[in-house]
C-alpha cells in the first residue's frame, strides 16, 4: 500500500499594492504538510525555502507586480491615452 506525502507552502500577495523592484517574500508563509489524510498546518519562516525557490518565486512575483503596475488605473479613469507621436522619427541607417 502507497500513501501520498506532500509538503506545500503558500502565501497571498496583492501585486498592485507591492513595487517593482522591491517585492520581496513574506517574513511568514503557511507550511502544509500532508500524509495520507492527515494534515498539518503551520507558519514557518520563508527563510526555510532554498535560495533557488526563493529566486523563483521572486521572479514570478516581480512580473505580477510589472504587470500589475503597468495595466493599473484609478477606478472611474478613462481609456488609457495613447503615447504621443515623437516630433521627429531618428533612424539608425
Amino acid at each position: 500500500m502507497q500513501t501520498r506525502v506532500q509538503v506545500a507552502y503558500h502565501f497571498q500577495i496583492d501585486p498592485a499594492q507591492l513595487v517593482p523592484g522591491a517585492v520581496r517574500l513574506p517574513e511568514q508563509i503557511t507550511r502544509t504538510v500532508c500524509v495520507g489524510e492527515h494534515f498539518k498546518t503551520e507558519k514557518v519562516s520563508s527563510d526555510c525555502l532554498p535560495a533557488a525557490d526563493q529566486a523563483e518565486l521572486l521572479d514570478a512575483m516581480e512580473k505580477q507586480v510589472r504587470e500589475a503596475t503597468r495595466t493599473a488605473r484609478p477606478a472611474g479613469a478613462g481609456p488609457a491615452a495613447l503615447p504621443e507621436e515623437p516630433a521627429e522619427e531618428m533612424s539608425a541607417f
